[in-house]
C-alpha cells in the first residue's frame, strides 16, 4: 500500500515538473526555481519514470490467494480459497 501511494506521489510530482516546462508556466518558475528547462524536463521524467515502475511492480505483485482448510470433525476434507 506504501509503494503505490509512493508511485502515485512520485508520478505526480514528475507530471507537474513538466508542467512547469511549458512557456505558460515558465515564467513563474523562472523567479523560483535555479533550474533551466532541459535540466527540469530530465528530472521530471526520472521522477515520472521512477513512480510508473514502482506502480507496474506493485500491480505484479498481486497478494497471493489463501487456502484455508475445510474441516468435518478433525478431518480436512478440501480447501477454501480465502
Amino acid at each position: 500500500m506504501v509503494k503505490k501511494i509512493l508511485g502515485y506521489l512520485l508520478s505526480i510530482v514528475g507530471i507537474i515538473g513538466l508542467a512547469m516546462t511549458f512557456p505558460q508556466i515558465t515564467l513563474i518558475t523562472k523567479t523560483t526555481l535555479p533550474l533551466d528547462n532541459l535540466t527540469l524536463t530530465i528530472i521530471s521524467l526520472a521522477i515520472l519514470g521512477i513512480g510508473v515502475i514502482i506502480l507496474i511492480k506493485n500491480k505484479s505483485s498481486k497478494q497471493k490467494v489463501r487456502e484455508v482448510p475445510i474441516y468435518k470433525g478433525k478431518e480436512i476434507v478440501g480447501y477454501r480459497r480465502d
